[in-house]
């Protein structure tokens, strides 16, 4: 079990993240706060996106993004989050495999 508040538990898990980055990565990742275009910037349609590729992280550093995202929701939001990801798989087969099949690579950042 986590101690702590939420906001503390964020920061450890956002300062984990962040160490767990190469330097090319924490540049792609750890935008300024005041770039306010870049913290609004959402989404939803396959492009590329800002942020560092989930898929091109080192085992620890995916498991910190996980753990960071994990403090932002409840037990259920979390398993259905993991559940959109997997399913990254299931539309990349559906579209020929355009995308090289490997979830994470295009889809899900780091930002």
């Amino acid at each position: 079990m986590t101690t702590g508040t939420v906001s503390e538990q964020m920061r450890s898990a956002a300062v984990g993240l962040v160490r767990g980055l190469d330097d090319e990565q924490r540049a792609q990742a750890a935008l300024p706060f005041a770039d306010e275009a870049a913290r609004r910037w959402l989404e939803y349609r396959p492009s590329r996106r800002p942020g560092v590729c989930l898929g091109l992280l080192s085992l620890n550093a995916r498991k910190a993004a996980h753990r960071l995202l994990a403090t932002a929701l409840s037990d259920r939001a979390y398993a259905q989050a993991m559940a959109i990801i997997a399913l990254e798989e299931v539309l990349d087969r559906q579209e020929g495999w355009q995308f090289g099949g490997t979830a994470g690579l295009l889809g899900q950042r780091v930002r």
